[in-house]
C-alpha cells in the first residue's frame, strides 16, 4: 500500500516537473537547465557507486558475475521487439551475452574483462548497444511502423 502511494507520488512529481519544463519562454529554458543538471549529477553519482563496487567486487570471484548483471541491467533499458530474448552470463573469464531473434537465429558475443572497472563498464555500455544494432539490421521497419524479420 505504501509503494503505490510512493509511487504516485513520485509519478505526480514527475508529471509537475514535465509540466513546468514544457513552459515556453526563458522560464522553460532555466527549468529545463536545472533539471538536466540534476540528471546529469544523478547518473554521475549512480555510475560512481558502480565503479567503488566494481572496485570492491574485482577482488573476489564475482566480478564477471557482477558484470553481467550490470549488463542485463542495462538491457532493460533497451526497446527488446516482441519475440526478441537475450541472456547474459559471467564466465571465469568475462561476460557472454546472447541475443535470440524471434525466428530461433541465437547471436552470440563474449568479452574478456580486464579487471579495470571503469573499461568493464564502458565495454557493459557498447555491448548494449551492440544488442541494439544487432536487433535493428535483423528487424527493418517497413512503411507501416510494424517490426518484420528480414
Amino acid at each position: 500500500m505504501r509503494d503505490q502511494e510512493a509511487k504516485k507520488r513520485q509519478l505526480q512529481e514527475e508529471n509537475d516537473v514535465l509540466l513546468s519544463i514544457g513552459k515556453e519562454g526563458k522560464e522553460g529554458d532555466k527549468l529545463f537547465k536545472e533539471h538536466q543538471k540534476l540528471s546529469d549529477k544523478e547518473s554521475e553519482v549512480k555510475r560512481n557507486i558502480i565503479l567503488e563496487e566494481l572496485e570492491v567486487t574485482k577482488r573476489n570471484r564475482g566480478y564477471n558475475k557482477f558484470l553481467a548483471d550490470l549488463l542485463k541491467d542495462r538491457l532493460r533499458t533497451v526497446a527488446f521487439p516482441e519475440g526478441w530474448t537475450h541472456m547474459e552470463a559471467g564466465s571465469d573469464r568475462g561476460v557472454v551475452m546472447e541475443l535470440k531473434s524471434p525466428d530461433g537465429r541465437i547471436f552470440r558475443s563474449a568479452f574478456a574483462s580486464v579487471k579495470d572497472p571503469l573499461y568493464d563498464l564502458n565495454a557493459i555500455d557498447n555491448f548494449a548497444l551492440r544488442a541494439e544494432n544487432t536487433i535493428e539490421k535483423v528487424n527493418k521497419l517497413n512503411h507501416n511502423g510494424i517490426w518484420t524479420a528480414s
